[in-house]
């Protein structure tokens, strides 16, 4: 079942893991800590502007597989999330991890500049990490983490998706620093903090997501000197949400 963006929620799947150390299906082997992946790369895409999978000059001598065909085909549609949605989560189960490594960095591409369809982005990366997680490690690389956020759209959502992502990656022996690095220069970037003082990072979504990203994943944690500072500094912030 789908849970759209509306009202603050996050995009998830009724069944699949969702915590940290939540068991997916092993099939790859590792070269020099990266996942090998026989098939399709995850080379960038697009990066297209003007709606989500839009035709451009170099989409048209492209020929797409059977899952990025249709995601096209739904993310241009018009009318209510839920049911384009559930056909994501249907063509998805259908999909190959040849078609998944063509898909998500089509997805990435686009995210940034369509917010009224981010949810829905967000919604089929989850059900790919779910079912292909071996080229979502592939392609989501630490490089790919600010393509998650859309500055117009609900930060919930991505927040969520990439705190499942860092647990798998986590689970399976690789270290998720980096990932959160990016995210918190990404906090830092939008609060216009200094990357040299993150403990001024105001409270947010983004930083309550950053703090559950440390606690949970013991290889996302920064050094000993900046965790100590950000996290005793927070704790005595007036404004500190619920969440942290």
């Amino acid at each position: 079942m789908y849970h759209g963006g509306g009202g603050g929620g996050c995009c998830q799947f009724d069944s699949g893991p969702c915590g940290p150390a939540a068991p997916m299906p092993v099939q790859f082997s590792r070269n020099g800590g990266m996942y090998s992946y026989p098939s399709s790369g995850c080379s960038g895409g697009s990066g297209g502007v003007g709606g989500p999978f839009a035709t451009n000059s170099s989409d048209s001598a492209r020929q797409f597989g059977p899952l990025a065909t249709e995601l096209r085909r739904i993310f241009r549609e018009l009318g209510p999330e839920g049911p384009r949605a559930q056909r994501i989560s249907e063509a998805v189960q259908r999909s190959s991890d040849r078609d998944a490594a063509e898909c998500i960095p089509l997805i990435l591409d686009r995210l940034v500049d369509w917010s009224s369809g981010h949810a829905l982005g967000i919604h089929a990366l989850t059900g790919l990490l779910y079912k292909h997680p071996v080229p979502m490690v592939n392609c989501l690389t630490p490089q790919r983490v600010y393509d998650l956020f859309n500055p117009k759209a609900d930060a919930r959502p991505p927040a969520e998706f990439l705190y499942k992502f860092l647990g798998y990656k986590n689970s399976q022996g690789f270290s998720c620093q980096e990932d959160a690095e990016k995210l918190l220069k990404l906090l830092c970037r939008k609060e216009k903090v200094s990357v040299n003082d993150p403990k001024r990072i105001p409270p947010s979504v983004l930083r309550s997501c950053l703090v559950r990203i440390w606690f949970d994943i013991p290889s996302s944690r920064p050094t000993t000197a900046v965790l100590a500072s950000c996290c005793c500094f927070w704790l005595a912030d007036r404004n500190l949400g619920s969440e942290e």
